[in-house]
């Protein structure tokens, strides 16, 4: 088993509270299909995209997602697990810069709880 950890994601701390010029919901973050690895795992830096219904995204400096597979198998003999970890940090056309960071899961079907 390869184990996969989270880089510190606070880089830089505000001495003061900053004004939002967007809420964060708002942004759409996409990552590129990747391969995944023999081991179970999978990564990339390209393809990110970020989109926004009333900004400008101006550059992506970096986009990363990644992460890995259960090495334990459901019913069907897929991965009973898989997470991720991603993150982006971009520049909007007004000069604003924003760092988004992200963690997922997903059971497989075998797993999940039933939808009411």
């Amino acid at each position: 088993m390869q184990r996969l950890h989270l880089a510190s994601a606070f880089k830089a701390f505000e001495r003061e509270p900053v004004a939002l010029l967007a809420h964060p919901m708002d942004y759409e973050l996409r990552f590129a299909p990747t391969r995944f690895n023999p081991g179970g795992t999978f990564e990339t830096d390209e393809g990110t995209t970020v989109t926004h219904p009333e900004r400008s995204i101006d550059r992506i400096h970096r986009g990363f997602w990644g992460g890995g597979f259960s090495n334990r198998r459901d019913n069907a003999d897929n991965p009973r697990l898989v997470n991720g970890f991603g993150n982006v940090l971009f520049s909007e056309a007004d000069g604003s810069a924003s760092y988004f960071a992200t963690i997922s899961n997903a059971l497989s079907a075998d797993f999940q709880a039933p939808n009411p």
